[in-house]
Formats: structure tokens, C-alpha cells, sequence
């Protein structure tokens, strides 16, 4: 009986990641009216939209000087978490959880640490090497704002 629950668990695991990936990839990154801010020891100051998806999807998890990318995120249930999940990756705060915990389960990413207040949030990444975030306002203490473009 064991057997079966952890075939069919790992069955569901890939089915919900490939639901989610089909689902959300068509989407581009939008950071209108968002912040992408970063610890500074975050060896960029610029990325593209691919380049932050890619980030936050967990497909790149190490930056360019080999330092772990360690993802703040707002808790799906908050106004900015939502708009995160769908504005930038196109998909729904369920799909969102789903994935992360499918990439978690199969090892190929750290779990995001998630926030239900911005104040934490930004705490969390001034003190955290590697860290990157995305905010609903313009930070200027702690952090640096890295630019995105298309």
C-alpha cells in the first residue's frame, strides 16, 4: 500500500508541474507598478523580464559569482502576492504554491521564504546574501532596486 501512495503522490506531483508550466508560460514578466529589489550583495543591477522569470520560477538558481539565489516572496493571500503570481507569472496563487512545492518535492529548488508584511519582507533581504524580492514600492534603505527591461 505504501508503494502505490508514493508512485501515485510523485504521478500528481508531475501532473500539477506540468499543468502549472503549460498554464503559465505564455505569460511575459510585468514590473509595472513593482519593485524588483535585491540584497546587496546580489551581483546584478540589471535583468530582463526572462531573466527575472526564470529567477522566480526557480530554472536559474545561482547568480552570476556562483552565491545561491535565495527568492522573498509576499504570501500568496496578500494583495502584492497575488498581482506577483499573476502580473508576473501568469499564473493563479494556487497554481503559484503548487509549483513551488513540486520543485521543493523534487529537489530542484529551496523554498521560498514568504511574507504576509513588506516590512519583514525587505528585512529579510537586507540581511540575506543572495536574496531577491519584489515589493509594491520603491525601497530605498537596505536594499538595491535592480532595473528590469524587456
Amino acid at each position: 500500500m505504501k508503494m502505490k501512495f508514493k508512485i501515485s503522490y510523485k504521478i500528481t506531483c508531475f501532473a500539477v508541474l506540468i499543468l502549472a508550466l503549460l498554464t503559465g508560460t505564455e505569460s511575459s514578466a510585468q514590473t509595472d507598478n513593482y519593485y524588483v529589489v535585491a540584497n546587496a550583495s546580489v551581483p546584478v543591477t540589471d535583468m530582463t523580464k526572462d531573466e527575472l522569470v526564470s529567477n522566480l520560477m526557480g530554472k536559474k538558481t545561482r547568480w552570476s559569482d556562483k552565491s545561491k539565489i535565495v527568492l522573498g516572496l509576499m504570501d500568496s493571500d496578500t494583495g502584492t502576492g497575488k498581482k506577483i503570481a499573476e502580473d508576473i507569472l501568469g499564473l493563479t496563487t494556487s497554481q503559484m504554491n503548487k509549483y513551488y512545492l513540486t520543485m521543493v518535492f523534487q529537489g530542484k529548488m529551496s523554498p521560498p521564504k514568504f511574507f504576509s508584511s513588506e516590512a519583514d519582507l525587505i528585512n529579510f533581504l537586507s540581511s540575506t546574501n543572495g536574496a531577491i524580492g519584489i515589493t509594491s514600492k520603491p525601497i530605498r534603505e537596505g536594499v538595491k532596486t535592480i532595473s528590469i527591461s524587456d
